[in-house]
């Protein structure tokens, strides 16, 4: 089996504090975003969501993928009758999620870097059900993104 690594709180502290520093050097680069109070408080929410996201996908016995929590705190804040949304929205907003991505690939890419050997003996096989697995993500992505665009008040749907 393949062993899961558990962080200690101050490594996990640590690691959030750098994808933090390159997710905003990311924005100031790529996105010319100001290093201001706003993008910080922006970051901020978004820290808080994950944390908070992680906190129930432990207290729910991690059944539910931790992702699927951390989008619904997110969406909860964000809901247009949920008070202050229109700030979170802002604030967040200002973070763009590219240059957020940019850290976690690079993590990643360290990750199955540390993995090549276990590729090599994988084969080609696993190359093509890697690809087909992404099409089908986004492909399923997609179609969702485009339902709900498509049931939006004043999007004619």
């Amino acid at each position: 089996g393949h062993a899961v690594v558990e962080f200690s709180t101050a490594q996990t502290l640590l690691i959030w504090v750098v994808v933090c520093a390159i997710a905003l050097l990311g924005n100031r680069i790529a996105f010319g975003t100001a290093l201001d109070g706003s993008a910080l408080a922006g970051l901020a929410i978004i820290v808080a969501v994950v944390t908070l996201g992680a906190a129930v996908f432990r207290l729910a016995g991690q059944a539910v993928p931790a992702v699927l929590w951390v989008s619904l705190v997110a969406m909860a804040l964000t809901y247009p009758t949920m008070p202050g949304a229109t700030e979170v929205a802002a604030l967040t907003g200002k973070i763009n999620f590219l240059a957020l991505a940019t850290a976690v690939v690079a993590l990643a890419g360290l990750s199955v870097a540390k993995d090549l050997p276990v590729f090599r003996r994988l084969g080609w096989r696993i190359v093509v059900v890697s690809l087909a697995a992404n099409a089908g993500t986004f492909l399923g992505g997609s179609l969702v993104a485009q339902l709900f665009l498509d049931w939006q008040p004043g999007h004619g749907g």
